[in-house]
């Protein structure tokens, strides 16, 4: 019988989808962020720039760590049993991160790829964890960090200029 998740890994979890859920709000209602955070100063482009920066940031540190999950779980592999495609394939979704940071950052255009990168590549990383065999709790809340992660992406990419 499998364990069930913790209160500190729920806990973790849910506050780690609250810069997307944060940065998805500031999309939808970027008058009320504006206030928010500085007392109606920011103007809306402001905001939502902002935030859509500091969603890619994030998204390239949390898509890292998410493969960097999988890469540590091979290495528990027994010695001469680490698969070779496995490491490779772990780190392929933190590449691809990096490259989608650095087009946000030298502005290419159309300004909304890297976020729908970053967006296909947690949800494609969520389909090949699901074939890793891991506990059914932690595919459960890989689900829903995935929506929030991949939702918030999408919504940064079609809602804001």
């Amino acid at each position: 019988m499998q364990k069930p998740v913790s209160f500190t890994v729920l806990g973790l979890t849910l506050s780690g989808t609250l810069p997307f859920v944060l940065s998805a709000f500031t999309f939808f209602w970027p008058d009320t962020a504006s206030t928010f955070i500085g007392a109606g100063t920011f103007e809306r482009e402001q905001v939502q720039s902002a935030s859509r920066s500091s969603l890619i940031v994030y998204a390239v540190a949390i898509l890292s760590f998410m493969t960097g999950i999988r890469w540590g779980g091979e290495l528990q592999a027994p010695r001469g049993a680490i698969r070779p495609s496995v490491m490779i394939l772990a780190v392929l979704p933190a590449l691809i991160a990096w490259v989608a940071g650095l087009m946000s950052v030298i502005g290419f255009e159309p300004a909304q790829l890297p976020l729908l990168v970053l967006s296909a590549s947690f949800v494609l990383l969520l389909i090949w964890d699901l074939t890793a065999g891991y506990a059914s709790w932690y595919v459960g809340l890989r689900c829903f960090a995935t929506l929030m992660a991949a939702g918030s992406l999408a919504i940064a990419a079609f809602i804001a200029p």
